[in-house]
């Protein structure tokens, strides 16, 4: 419940974005947080029909993104949170945002306040792809981003140390395996990572 919670969040305010997203399980009234998920989407899917110039495609555009994001409801996957998981579903609930604007633009047609939602919202999502693409343009600045944002994961951490690896930093890379293998002691690519840094650094002195 709380990981589809976090995906609905994110196609509608993708704020505090990162590549790996921290483990949603949680064993606090499981019934109830899937009752309300559900109350909750019928909601939004009656309140949408309701104000949408046609019903069908109000109907439709839901469909559409329950039913292209229904295998990471149904499927247990590795990563339950991501934001890939929303590329094709979201299309569904842009097209009905599209819908909606334009019957906002016509109805409002001499204001201005719809005009001036539509350049602070674009605004808005200018600043943020910026953003995203500066934690984007390195693999360490990818990974940095992600161990700060998920600091209670081990695969960021492992991640940032290969990345520190490759750029010759081995006792910063060191210092994340460790941090990894901390975090959960059966991840074996940080054990496999930890032992090849410490291999490179003898080598290293090795040559001096």
């Amino acid at each position: 419940g709380e990981a589809q919670i976090k995906n609905i969040r994110l196609l509608f305010f993708p704020v505090n974005l990162c590549v790996i997203y921290p483990h949603y399980f949680s064993s606090a009234f499981p019934l109830l947080r899937f009752f309300a998920l559900i109350a909750a989407a019928l909601s939004f899917i009656a309140l949408t029909i309701w104000i949408s110039p046609s019903a069908k495609w109000g109907l439709f555009c839901w469909a559409w993104f329950y039913i292209l994001l229904a295998p990471n409801i149904l499927v247990p996957l590795q990563d339950i949170v991501a934001d890939r998981w929303l590329y094709l579903p979201s299309a569904g609930i842009f097209y009905l945002f599209a819908l909606l604007l334009c019957m906002g633009l016509k109805k409002f047609s001499r204001g201005s306040l719809s005009r001036v939602f539509i350049v602070l919202t674009a605004g808005c999502m200018v600043i943020l792809s910026l953003q995203r693409n500066m934690v984007w343009r390195s693999e360490i600045s990818l990974w940095r981003d992600a161990v700060r944002k998920a600091s209670t994961s081990a695969r960021p951490y492992n991640n940032y140390g290969v990345a520190l690896g490759k750029s010759g930093r081995l006792e910063e890379a060191k210092e994340n395996f460790l941090k990894s293998v901390s975090i959960d002691e059966h991840y074996s690519p940080a054990w496999s990572n930890l032992g090849l840094a410490l291999d490179r650094k003898s080598v290293c002195r090795e040559r001096v």
